[in-house]
């Protein structure tokens, strides 16, 4: 065999061919296995110190690594729901990065079916989706919400955050007009129901269970506007600010409140009125 000026014989060339196969597989075996819980806790060190997308980066090389583990799947589905709402209404990525965490919650489900927060995820995720979604498709969503939330709970009663999801689903049924509610009966075949009654208890349990939950304080302050109680709602937003922030999600939900707390002012204060 000749290439250009080398002239191989067929031995030689067999020979070459399985010194390189060889060391290929050399360089295979004797490669340094994949830190996954390294990268785990790399992602959890950027996570808690608000850098979302570095920890995401650390969380995709452990996933590469172990695309079964849980630890690695419920981080990413995570991180990436916290990246959609960070960006929600400020770029046209949200709805990409939301639809990557459902990806993600869904591949969790698949591999740990009874996992509580599995469920929840899957639930927060999918329904993270409906800003993005018309009439019928939010209340299609809205379905599966509850029912994927509902067997959270069945798995784990006092999954908080399981609580806290159910909560802010509530308050939104509770929202919804006589026309959308007949468009569910109509199209969907089923009732759909809920009160900020039942909001709220979903959200008094979650704290119950986690009393530094500031997801569910800031989701009470929405219910206590709507129920005409400005006084807890300001005080809800003031236990949110009691709560150290652990993650940019977190601290943007913290600066929310803030800026709301000084758009309420202090209900408690005389007015100026009522001072004269």
């Amino acid at each position: 065999m000749v290439i250009g000026d080398w002239r191989f014989s067929n031995v030689s060339f067999c020979m070459t061919i399985s010194l390189l196969l060889h060391l290929t597989f050399a360089a295979l075996v004797l490669a340094p296995p994949v830190d996954v819980s390294g990268y785990v806790r790399a992602g959890d060190a950027a996570y808690e110190d608000f850098r979302t997308r570095d920890a995401i980066g650390f969380y995709t090389r452990a996933y590469e690594a172990d695309p079964k583990s849980y630890e690695v799947l419920s981080r990413l589905a995570r991180a990436w729901s916290d990246l959609g709402r960070l960006t929600l209404r400020r770029t046209d990525s949200s709805e990409v990065y939301y639809r990557r965490a459902l990806g993600y919650a869904q591949e969790l489900v698949d591999a740990h079916p009874d996992s509580s927060s599995s469920w929840f995820l899957l639930a927060l995720c999918h329904g993270s989706l409906t800003p993005f979604k018309s009439l019928t498709e939010k209340l299609a969503i809205a379905q599966d919400v509850e029912k994927n939330a509902l067997r959270s709970l069945q798995i784990d009663p006092n999954h908080s955050m399981t609580h806290v999801l159910l909560g802010i689903y509530y308050r939104g049924v509770s929202r919804l007009s006589w026309l959308e509610r007949t468009i569910v009966n109509g199209i969907l075949g089923r009732e759909i129901n809920g009160t900020l009654e039942d909001a709220e208890r979903h959200l008094l349990e979650a704290l119950d269970l986690d009393p530094n939950n500031s997801f569910a304080y800031f989701e009470l302050h929405w219910i206590y506007r709507s129920s005409e109680r400005p006084m807890d709602a300001a005080e809800a937003l003031r236990k949110v600010l009691a709560c150290e922030p652990t993650n940019e999600r977190e601290l943007q939900q913290h600066r929310s409140a803030e800026a709301r707390l000084k758009q309420i002012g202090d209900p408690s204060a005389p007015s100026r009125r009522s001072r004269e």
